[in-house]
């Protein structure tokens, strides 16, 4: 032993300790928050957790060899391709047409999901049709209804899909991806006039609860499209893509709540409704867009046609 390390003295300075207290009834004390409170705090924080996790790991099974290969440190490596992950999303938005018609009806679509949460409570409930709130709770079974559908109807869609990638010599075939969301496309605001129509307390709820199931039924079949349609076209870089969607997808949905509800309250609901159908009219023609263009929309894209010309090279 060392006689000139003296065992009595700390190895590490003495700071000062601060010993936080609460009072039995302090409102600081996270003890004694509100429920509410308590489970945004938790659903503001696992995310981040989430996140950090799967961070970590994402770029860990190349970033050893990507230092090698480059001749700098892995902290210098991973930084880089943290940045360019995290930076990728946004170029997708800004020069993918793709992904822009994949961000439009994802915003659109989920952005209505969420306003209609809002917005039946207001047309079925005690101001609308009376109902109380297992009344309003049932209205939604239209919706319901129309995604369990697009649920049985996406079988046969995936017969189409893999009919297609057949005659394609196993390639895969994107634009068959859209066949049964051109009909979706057309049903979309066909549903929303017929809900602007009927959603009146002097017409029966059952009209527009039908009407709310082909809604439904759209908007299962849509999403599934736009998710699957990018997923074929840009394959290694559909995280990044999805990502640029994903982004729009929760913006719209935290903003046409908020708009949503001054609409139906100002404009009324079928006025409100027939403004929402003017948007799914926009859009209708993204379907049949891609359908028509999107072989050469992903030649144009350095990031799809990568995987084209790997196509390309494995039939040589």
């Amino acid at each position: 032993m060392n006689p000139d390390l003296d065992q009595t003295e700390p190895l590490l300075p003495k700071t000062p300790t601060n010993v936080v207290t609460f009072e039995p009834n302090d409102p600081e004390d996270p003890r004694n928050w509100s429920k509410v409170r308590k489970w945004l705090m938790v659903a503001a924080i696992v995310p981040i957790d989430l996140s950090v996790s799967w961070g970590a790991s994402g770029f860990s099974p190349v970033a050893s060899d990507f230092a090698k290969d480059m001749g700098v440190s892995s902290s210098v490596t991973v930084l880089g391709l943290s940045i360019t992950a995290l930076a990728r999303p946004f170029r997708f938005l800004s020069t993918e047409a793709i992904v822009q018609f994949g961000a439009l009806y994802n915003g659109f679509l989920y952005g209505l999901s969420f306003l209609f949460n809002g917005a039946f409570h207001m047309i079925f409930g005690p101001d609308g049709y009376g109902f109380d709130t297992v009344g309003v709770g049932i209205s939604f079974l239209g919706i319901v209804l129309g995604i369990t559908v697009g649920l049985a109807t996406n079988i046969f869609q995936e017969r189409y899909y893999q009919q297609r990638v057949s005659q394609a010599g196993n390639h895969d075939a994107p634009e068959a991806r859209v066949h049964y969301a051109k009909l979706a496309a057309i049903v979309l605001p066909i549903s929303l006039l017929a809900f602007a129509l009927t959603a009146t307390p002097n017409i029966h709820p059952f009209f527009a609860v039908f009407a709310s199931a082909f809604w439904g039924w759209s908007f299962y079949t849509l999403i599934l499209m736009t998710l699957t349609y990018t997923e074929d076209a840009y394959k290694t870089y559909s995280a990044s893509a999805l990502a640029g969607i994903g982004l729009i997808r929760n913006l719209a949905g935290a903003g046409f709540p908020l708009v949503g509800r001054h609409l139906f309250l100002n404009a009324g609901t079928r006025n409100a409704s027939l403004v929402l159908m003017a948007i799914a009219i926009c859009l209708a023609p993204i379907p049949f867009i891609l359908e028509q263009r999107g072989a050469s929309l992903r030649k144009r894209s350095p990031w799809a046609a990568a995987h084209e010309d790997e196509d390309e090279s494995g039939d040589n």
